[in-house]
């Protein structure tokens, strides 16, 4: 891990040291940026998620709520007219039938969530008011007066009773609500049953009535219609996509509100203190149960079950909404960042082209096109601190154009300075050429006319140093090639011999410095003076080739002639001698640090020198 971290680091640093500073600046932004815009994205969808996990929170309970108050309301109700109806018959415990048909009939107008009233007693009397499908009450009656039989009747309006049906044989303390009842000693509630006479839905609660001495009297029995609540809680649990369940403790469920997904009937958790997420076939529901027990000692469990799945869905949705959002912003972002950054790095840019002008070895001018001053004077306006570097890279500009100019100026003069002087100093030469050629013609002595000769030679070929770098325009070097070409005309015509010889020049493109061309010139002159002197005797033609070349780090200064050569047993004489031009080409040779080496024989002789390119 921390070797990992490590390459991470190394990375970025790399990425961000290296390379242009307009990468630089718009990989640190744009890094800086994705990383903001992540971290603000993961706290969002954080925060996104726990406000949807409160509110399923809150709507879980506020729904399980909703349906326990709206379900105790229809319990409660019913315990408290049942309560009533126990203290009436306390109050006048000859209450008949009669009466208690008129009674019930105002109770079943007043609580509409009610089917039928009825009471049954232990001497077989009954009396039961219904409310039928098209909201119409009929009356029904049993006991002596109908001969055992159930009548149902109706009221017209003069009060008479217009006979419905008749069920013979009716025992209301032979009917389950009654036993039960009666076996309880206190309010009880029947599984739901469908009316054979309506076929609604409905629940019985039934409360037993005692008389003073404590027996049994009856039992008055209430229906609650179980279509209607049903009706209620499923459009409750349409809205919120979700389901209830409302089942006894022995599991005998009561109203069923859900979406169609039976297998919810079967799984009822208990009652917890918090609300739980239990997955139903691999889908997460928030289940919330409460129990209703209030004023009667049968137990009701209320249970609320909410699909996460409805709730995650819509917060997938508005995440990647958000995620659209934050990308679309981000690269407008991006859009922005490249915009300033190129907006910095151009006057940058352009500021740093123009300070590569400050050298002299790639720009020998320092004269900006208009384009190029219009930039340098608008990165100059800027009140920052680029546009202060410009004002000071502007006057220092001027300023090395001023000096600059006055140092054209001044090596102007001097070109025109070193030139008169190379000019003087080749005319000099050539006065004393010509007193050295004046001089021997008029000597008889063949010896001292051949020596002033060789000395107009060897000064004749230092004029021409003079005069080949004065015209050649470079005043500090000598092209070699030219200079050996013209050195090799002249030579010939100061020797005339009795047999024709040819000089020839084999050179590179080779610049050698004043102080090391005239070495070279005089040595030239002296290799081929001796040529012409001993190297042609008894030839009826010669030739002599004059060489310089560039190999390794080294000149080869090389004169070659076809003549008759040395004996061998002169070589090192000729080599090593101590006459005046041995002793001058030995000088001569050390004065450029070169080496000397002689190769003759019957085909001619050839003398090399090995000098370095540097000279110190």
């Amino acid at each position: 891990m921390h070797n990992l971290l490590q390459r991470l680091t190394d990375t970025f640093f790399w990425l961000f040291s290296r390379g242009k500073l307009k990468r630089t600046l718009f990989g640190a932004f744009s890094v800086l940026l994705a990383f903001v815009f992540a971290v603000s994205w993961f706290i969002s969808a954080r925060g996104l998620r726990a406000f949807s996990d409160a509110s399923i929170q809150d709507l879980a309970e506020r729904s399980s709520r909703l349906v326990f108050e709206q379900f105790s309301a229809y319990l409660e109700n019913t315990i408290t007219l049942l309560e009533t109806d126990r203290i009436l018959f306390e109050i006048d415990p000859d209450l008949g039938p009669e009466t208690l048909l008129r009674l019930f009939k105002k109770e079943l107008e007043s609580f509409r969530e009610l089917h039928i009233i009825a009471a049954g007693f232990n001497d077989g009397e009954y009396a039961e008011v219904q409310r039928m499908e098209d909201g119409s009450i009929r009356y029904g009656r049993a006991g002596k007066e109908t001969g055992g039989d159930l009548l149902w009747f109706y009221t017209t309006q003069d009060g008479a009773e217009m006979e419905h049906a008749r069920r013979p044989d009716y025992d209301p303390r032979k009917r389950p609500w009654y036993q039960n009842a009666i076996a309880a000693g206190h309010i009880t509630f029947s599984e739901p049953y469908h009316l054979v006479s309506t076929g609604n839905q409905v629940i019985a609660a039934s409360l037993p009535l005692y008389k003073n001495n404590g027996t049994v009297r009856g039992v008055i029995t209430v229906d609650i219609l179980l279509d209607d609540i049903t009706k209620r809680l499923n459009i409750l649990a349409h809205e919120f996509s979700g389901y209830v369940i409302i089942r006894n403790k022995e599991g005998k469920v009561l109203i069923n509100a859900n979406q169609g997904k039976p297998e919810l009937y079967t799984f009822f958790p208990e009652v917890a203190d918090t609300t739980r997420t239990l997955y139903i076939q691999g889908e997460p529901y928030r289940f919330i149960t409460l129990e209703y027990q209030g004023r009667i000692k049968t137990s009701w469990l209320v249970t609320v079950a909410l699909p996460e799945t409805a709730f995650r869905t819509q917060l997938v949705t508005m995440l990647s909404n958000l995620l659209v959002v934050y990308i679309v912003a981000l690269i407008v972002f991006f859009i922005i960042v490249y915009g300033i950054v190129t907006a910095v790095n151009t006057p940058i840019r352009t500021f740093t082209e123009l300070l590569s002008r400050l050298s002299f070895e790639s720009q020998q001018t320092l004269n900006f096109s208009p384009e190029e001053e219009r930039l340098l004077n608008s990165i100059a306006q800027r009140k920052t601190e680029l546009g202060s570097l410009a004002r000071s890279f502007r006057n220092l500009f001027l300023q090395l154009e001023s000096t600059l100019h006055s140092l054209k100026q001044s090596l102007t003069d001097k070109d025109i300075l070193l030139k008169e002087v190379h000019h003087r100093v080749k005319n000099n030469l050539q006065v004393i050429v010509s007193l050295l050629h004046l001089e021997a013609d008029g000597l008889e002595d063949e010896h001292t006319r051949n020596i002033l000769v060789e000395l107009e030679e060897k000064v004749y070929a230092m004029s021409m140093v003079h005069e080949t770098v004065y015209t050649s325009g470079s005043l500090s070097t000598v092209p070699m090639a030219a200079y050996l070409s013209r050195l090799s005309e002249n030579l010939a015509s100061y020797h005339s011999l009795l047999i024709p010889i040819f000089i020839s020049v084999d050179a590179d493109d080779v610049q050698l410095p004043l102080e090391r061309a005239i070495p070279c010139a005089l040595i030239i002159v002296e290799l081929v003076t001796n040529a012409f002197k001993y190297a042609f005797s008894g030839k009826s033609e010669g030739h002599i080739t004059i060489g310089l070349h560039v190999q390794d780090d080294f000149f080869i200064l090389a004169v070659q002639d076809d003549g008759c050569g040395f004996h061998p047993k002169h070589t090192g004489t000729a080599q090593n001698g101590t006459g005046t031009g041995s002793i001058i080409l030995e000088a001569l040779t050390s004065q450029i640090r070169g080496t000397l080496s002689l190769e003759t024989g019957p085909s001619g002789t050839t003398v090399k020198i090995h000098f370095p390119f540097s000279s110190s």
